[in-house]
C-alpha cells in the first residue's frame, strides 16, 4: 500500500470512530446554513433599503413641488419669446419680482426698484450681469421707450438663467 492510500485508509477509519462516537454519545450536528437570499437576514437588509429608496424619492418629489414656481416663471418668459415680438421689460420685470417675493420674501424684494433691483438680481444671481444692462433699462423704465430686438432677446435669456440660477 503506498503512503497516499494509507493516509487514506487511517482517515476514513477515523471518521468512523468519531461518527460512531457522537452517536454513542448522542450528539447531533446541526443541519448546514443555507446560503441564500431566503434568510431573515437579507429580507431586514431589503426592508432597509426599501425604506431608504422610499425615503429618497419622497425627498424628489417634496424638491420637485418647491422649485414648481421657477418651472411656471420659465414657461411664461418662453411664451413671451414664442410671440416673435419686443418683450417689454415690464413684463420680464415682473416676472422676475414674482419669483424674488417667493424666494427671498416680501420685507427684502418688495422695496427694490431701479439699480437697487438690478443690483439684487446681479448678486443673487450666478453670472448674471444685470447691472451692463442699466443704461437701457432706465431709458426703457423713465423715457418710455422700447428695447430692441437685440437687447431684448439679452435679457430674456438673463432672466431665465438667473430664474434656474438665484440663491
Amino acid at each position: 500500500m503506498s503512503s497516499f492510500s494509507s493516509i487514506i485508509h487511517y482517515a476514513s477509519i477515523a471518521i468512523q470512530e468519531s461518527n460512531r462516537k457522537n452517536e454513542i454519545l448522542g450528539i447531533i450536528e446541526p443541519e448546514a446554513i443555507p446560503y441564500s437570499f431566503a434568510t431573515l437576514g437579507w429580507k431586514i437588509v431589503g426592508i432597509i433599503l426599501l425604506f431608504f429608496l422610499t425615503y429618497l424619492i419622497y425627498k424628489a418629489y417634496l424638491r420637485y413641488q418647491k422649485n414648481a414656481y421657477k418651472r411656471e416663471a420659465i414657461e411664461l418668459l418662453l411664451s413671451l419669446e414664442k410671440n416673435k415680438e419686443i418683450i417689454s421689460f415690464e413684463t420680464v420685470s415682473t416676472t422676475l419680482k414674482k419669483v424674488a417675493l417667493i424666494s427671498y420674501g416680501r420685507d427684502t424684494v418688495a422695496a427694490l426698484y431701479g439699480l437697487n433691483w438690478l443690483t439684487f438680481l446681479q448678486e443673487k444671481g450666478k453670472n448674471t450681469p444685470f447691472m451692463k444692462f442699466k443704461d437701457q433699462l432706465i431709458d426703457v423704465i423713465y423715457s418710455n421707450k422700447t428695447l430692441d430686438k437685440s437687447t431684448s432677446d439679452k435679457l430674456l435669456e438673463l432672466s431665465k438663467k438667473w430664474i434656474k440660477t438665484h440663491a
